[in-house]
């Protein structure tokens, strides 16, 4: 995302933690620069967004899912590899 926004490009990322991993969250705040939150099972927001462990989703300015990325399937969206982090760019820069 620092890449993007030396680009200029208005990049917002947030970590939503797995319902009933609570012990998880502590690992995920050390390990991102993003805002995290922790998922309920009385909230559901993975379920309500239609996402699952490891899943990245990219929204529109207006809000509107632009791409999901799903877990280990194609398109990548592993930012460790050039693939992973050009798909995961053009997503961002299409949902501009």
């Amino acid at each position: 995302m620092s890449e993007l926004t030396a680009e200029g490009v208005d990049v917002q990322g947030y970590v939503i933690n797995q319902a009933g991993s609570e012990l998880a969250l502590a690992a995920l705040v050390e390990a991102s620069t993003l805002p995290t939150f922790q998922d309920t099972w009385i909230l559901d927001a993975w379920g309500m967004h239609g996402s699952g462990k490891d899943d990245i989703l990219v929204y529109s300015t207006s809000g509107i899912l632009s791409t999901h990325f799903i877990a280990f399937q194609e398109p990548s969206s592993d930012l460790s590899t050039p693939e992973g982090f050009q798909n995961m760019k053009e997503a961002i820069l299409n949902a501009q």
